[in-house]
């Protein structure tokens, strides 16, 4: 990983001298929460850490936020966005944006007449999950997450009752977690050792 000149001036947690920076990047992969915090705690509002294959920056703070909030288009690009977030994918099918107005316009437009179907899904999910109790009860947070958005998403996209099958919601969390993972692995090497 090499220091690109635009980071220069945002702190960094860990090293940041080419090769030192990927012990920040294990650390990173290993203790992601205490890394995160410990830049909380250091730095005012912005800061950056090690990835295997760049520098993740990050911004916190109101004033900072709302800057992101208010930047134009032309700055924070929606698809630039993308190819960073599926850049574990080919080059082929990371520049193809047909997928963005598809996003942008249909699905977003579609919410609006599913909000409702959204609704019951996550109040129904949330009830079989983690019912109102008297007392405190403990509830698997990831694993209730993971069901709740999964029920939800699917509850627009192939509806009742297919939505709440066992079996096809445990297909879906899968898949999206096997995913990730892949993804996860890939970011370690290198763009130039990608097809």
């Amino acid at each position: 990983m090499f220091e690109h000149k635009q980071f220069n001036s945002v702190p960094a947690v860990g090293p940041t001298a080419p090769l030192f920076s990927y012990i920040g990047a294990f650390r990173f992969m290993f203790d992601s929460s205490k890394t995160i915090q410990e830049g909380y705690d250091k730095f005012e509002g912005l800061f950056r850490i090690a990835d295997f294959r760049s520098w993740t920056v990050i911004v916190s703070g109101a004033a900072l936020i709302e800057d992101i909030r208010k930047a134009p288009e032309e700055v924070l690009r929606f698809e630039a966005a993308i190819d960073e977030a599926m850049h574990a994918l080919a080059p082929p099918t990371r520049r193809s944006h047909f997928h963005v107005p598809i996003v942008q316009s249909q699905l977003t437009r579609e919410l609006t007449n599913s909000f409702e179907a959204i609704r019951d899904e996550v109040i129904t999910a949330f009830d079989e999950l983690a019912p109102a109790t008297e007392d405190w009860s403990k509830c698997p947070a990831l694993d209730t997450t993971l069901e709740v958005v999964a029920r939800s998403s699917h509850r627009v996209f192939v509806g009742l009752p297919l939505c709440r099958n066992p079996d096809y919601v445990s297909m879906c969390k899968n898949f999206a977690v096997n995913i990730s993972k892949a993804a996860w692995v890939i970011r370690m090497f290198s763009p130039r050792l990608k097809p």
